[in-house]
């Protein structure tokens, strides 16, 4: 099992163009206006783990299981856009089989 964080951070440029609402944007979706600033965009911490089916994990197969949540923080997540029309936080979940082939140390004659 591994615990896995990540946090992203965005500049003023670009939180202005992805994330604000202008008066002529406000007029037309109904949402009020908005100036975004840059700074911490989002944070996300998650949990992966592996378990054998069958073999080991060098030969065999596996069942993959990974769970995350992450959140929109600060001027990037009070913007109209993620707090009113979207959501500050999101779920992810993913359930996979893997199988792994046994190494090959070099060539047998």
């Amino acid at each position: 099992m591994a615990f896995t964080a990540s946090a992203d951070i965005a500049e003023d440029r670009y939180a202005r163009t992805y994330y604000s609402i202008s008066s002529a944007d406000s007029i037309r979706s109904g949402l009020p206006v908005y100036d975004a600033k840059g700074g911490m965009k989002s944070w996300t911490i998650g949990l992966i783990g592996v378990r054998t089916l069958r073999g080991n994990l060098l030969h065999g197969v596996q069942l993959v299981a990974l769970g995350t949540y992450g959140t929109m923080t600060g001027s990037i997540g009070d913007s109209p856009i993620v707090a009113q029309a979207g959501s500050r936080g999101q779920w992810l979940g993913a359930l996979g089989l893997a199988y792994s082939f046994k190494p090959v140390m070099g060539c047998r004659p």
